[in-house]
């Protein structure tokens, strides 16, 4: 497991932290719950449990948890020759 802390300026600082971890359950819908200002979104989607914390409104903390999914496990190398052998037949 780790954890991301994101900080994002607009018009002012907002600090958003980022919990990732491993789950066993593959799906689990949505929870949520504000405190204040504070927002805290979780949920697992395809055995990755997703945390939001920040003083963000629901539909942004949703939109940044369901943007964090599993990277491909391939080397950085491999990877990069595919994609410009994609490149290249496109």
């Amino acid at each position: 497991s780790f954890a991301i802390l994101l900080a994002v300026s607009a018009g002012g600082l907002v600090e958003v932290s980022i919990y990732v971890n491993a789950s066993k359950e593959k799906f689990r819908a949505p929870e949520y719950a504000n405190d204040g200002a504070t927002m805290v979104y979780n949920h697992v989607m395809q055995g990755v449990e997703v945390g939001v914390v920040g003083g963000i409104p629901l539909i942004t903390a949703r939109k940044i948890a369901e943007s964090i999914g599993l990277a491909s496990t391939k080397p950085p190398a491999e990877t990069a020759n595919k994609m410009a052998k994609e490149q290249l037949h496109d």
